[in-house]
């Protein structure tokens, strides 16, 4: 932020000298021969408005002989020839007086040709008045030294100082007996400036020949070693024979000018780099939103095409279907002289073909109450929409969340409910289960001692249901203790295939269904808990057998897998409903005409407890594959 600040309170004191400065300053558009702007003091200048400036072509505040003369310097420019930065016109004002103005052009050339200028001019109308009154005058010296406000200084042809006027002699900071007879070079001319240029050559070159050197621009120094800049018209004296005699010099001190040029070309370079480096989008569109004009990286950045790129597509083309509607609409309502919103969000399209939302301000240029051009400013919003869609959404939800959110207390308060009564209910039921257990032994070995019988056969299918009823009592009794008891797993050596091997021994395992098992040679011994992978088996092939109330077949499968120890149980039953699947570990969720739905939730805390990671995949009537992942570091 501090260093937006700096520049923006750079380009404000930019925009202050331009507007402040006592010379005339504007900038010329050589395609449209029209002035693009003009500060107050060339209003001033030519007694014209900015309005009345800004429609004119800069031809019309020229003479004859100065239109004439600058046609042909914008036929040199334009065929790409260098062009003189320092020249004298004569202007015609509003009021219809001439004046004289030196124009001081700083050209700006685009594919080797003249496009624009930006000009500092002053006037010399009494300069050059003083300049003739010097030649067609005898009393030259009495004539120059009335005008108080230039230097005015005569030398021979051997550039010794003859005469120099007060104004100079103060100028310089010389008094007369110190300058008088002196040579201009070394002395009010450096020989070599501070920029490398050769001065005394040039003054040399003057010497030689006064009409070429008519007006110029250079450095001299004062007596302190300061230097400064001064604009120079001078004139030859000739004898009857037609030498020179003396060359007659009037200077201007052009130091403020200089330096205000410099400010601006200083305040160009910076509006260029902040331009062109600024981390947003900034370019121009032309005057019916076909082309770029010009743009930064920062465009190159947001949309994702090089520089080469971009001057080949539209800027509609960087918007999707919808947006280049409106972008067009907004372009024609522009071209009839309405006003409209500068500042809008669109959907733009990268080279990439990602979708981004941008909002894109606008500041349109006018000539003669026409659209014309617009600079425009775009941001990459997309995740600041993204973030306000989102909490639009969770606004509208936030209710139903609440509700969620609500039920799932009362759900987990249920639970906790459940898990405090379980070891109660177990211990209430285990007790007369166990003495059921006992009776049903006694009654077999009693039951074999008897002779064949019909009766028998009878009290054998009696006993076995009951047997059977007991052992399915007494699983609902070890899940519930399973589900409420805290889990602390013992770190024993395990052999998986014994316990395979177990868990299938103890099984009651319908005829219609067979169970194989399937354990790999490099499968080793696992350090864990025994009795935790022995319960989460048994679950497992129990649900499994009950998945396939038409028969089947089950598959325990335990091999290594990426250092893991992955053990597996298939079925080839009916498949897990769609609408359980999410809920199929939560307790008492249960897909059987019986149960109470505690068998794979049991599954899922053993397996947390042990740091492995239990998922299943299913198909509706082809069967259901659950796999336990046990990590690397229990394997002994």
């Amino acid at each position: 932020m501090p260093q937006r600040i700096d520049n923006q309170r750079k380009a404000e004191r930019f925009e202050d000298v331009l507007e402040t400065a006592p010379l005339a300053i504007y900038e010329i558009d050589y395609k449209m021969l029209r002035f693009k702007r003009v500060n107050q003091a060339m209003c001033i200048l030519s007694g014209y408005s900015e309005e009345e400036l800004l429609s004119m072509n800069p031809a019309d505040l020229l003479d004859v002989e100065s239109t004439q003369r600058f046609k042909d310097r914008i036929k040199q420019g334009l065929a790409g020839q260098k062009i003189d930065e320092s020249v004298e016109f004569k202007l015609k004002v509003k009021n219809g007086r001439d004046i004289w103005a030196i124009l001081r052009v700083k050209p700006t050339y685009k594919d080797g040709k003249l496009d624009s200028a930006l000009v500092v001019g002053y006037d010399i109308t009494e300069r050059k008045k003083t300049e003739e009154a010097l030649v067609k005058s005898e009393r030259k010296y009495s004539t120059l030294v009335e005008r108080p406000n230039s230097i005015v200084m005569t030398v021979d042809k051997n550039l010794n100082i003859i005469f120099m006027n007060e104004f100079g002699l103060k100028f310089f900071g010389y008094k007369p007996d110190e300058i008088i007879g002196k040579n201009v070079i070394g002395t009010t001319i450096p020989s070599i400036d501070d920029e490398g240029n050769d001065l005394a050559e040039m003054a040399r070159n003057l010497a030689k020949n006064v009409d070429q050197y008519k007006t110029n621009v250079h450095k001299n120094m004062l007596k302190d070693g300061r230097l400064v800049w001064v604009s120079w018209t001078n004139s030859g004296i000739y004898d009857e024979n037609g030498e020179l005699s003396e060359i007659i010099a009037v200077g201007n001190d052009i130091s403020k000018i200089k330096e205000a040029e410099e400010a601006l070309r200083d305040r160009e370079e910076e509006y260029k780099f902040l331009l062109q480096n600024a981390p947003i989008a900034i370019y121009e569109i032309d005057f019916n939103g076909q082309h770029f004009k010009s743009f930064n990286d920062g465009l190159c950045i947001l949309s994702g095409f090089s520089r080469e790129e971009l001057l080949t597509k539209k800027p509609s083309d960087l918007l999707v279907a919808e947006s280049q509607e409106r972008f067009r609409e907004r372009i024609q309502r522009t071209l009839t002289g309405e006003r409209i919103d500068e500042n809008i969000e669109y959907r733009g399209v990268r080279k990439d073909g990602r979708k981004i939302w941008v909002t894109i301000k606008v500041k349109f240029s006018s000539a003669n109450g026409k659209f014309d051009s617009a600079l425009a400013v775009a941001h990459d919003i997309t995740e600041l929409k993204e973030t306000r869609d989102k909490l639009e959404e969770y606004g509208k939800n936030l209710e139903r969340l609440i509700e969620e959110r609500t039920k799932q207390l009362k759900d987990a308060e249920r639970l906790a409910t459940i898990g405090a009564t379980a070891g109660m209910v177990g211990h209430d039921i285990r007790n007369p289960l166990q003495a059921i257990s006992s009776d049903v032994y006694l009654a077999k070995m009693d039951l074999a001692t008897l002779p064949e019988s019909e009766e028998k056969m009878n009290l054998k299918e009696s006993i076995s249901e009951i047997e059977k009823n007991a052992s399915y009592i007494n699983k609902i009794v070890e899940d519930l203790q399973d589900f409420a008891r805290p889990l602390s797993p013992k770190n024993e050596e395990t052999d998986i295939e014994q316990t395979i091997a177990s868990v299938i021994a103890a099984l009651v395992i319908p005829e219609n269904v067979t169970v194989e098992q399937y354990v790999g040679k490099d499968f080793p011994k696992l350090k864990t808990d025994p009795t935790y992978i022995q319960r989460i088996i048994t679950n497992l092939t129990n649900n499994a057998i009950q998945a396939m109330p038409k028969g089947g077949k089950v598959t325990i499968t335990a091999v290594l897998k990426d250092d893991k120890a992955v053990i597996s149980v298939e079925d080839t039953g009916i498949g897990i409903p769609e609408n359980v699947r999410s809920k199929i570990f939560t307790p008492l969720v249960t897909t059987k005409s019986k149960g109470q739905g505690f068998g794979l939730s049991v599954v899922k805390r053993f397996t947390d407890a042990l740091g492995g990671t239990v998922t299943f995949e299913t198909e509706v009537e082809k069967g259901t594959k659950f796999t336990i992942e046990l990590p690397v570091d229990t394997l002994n």
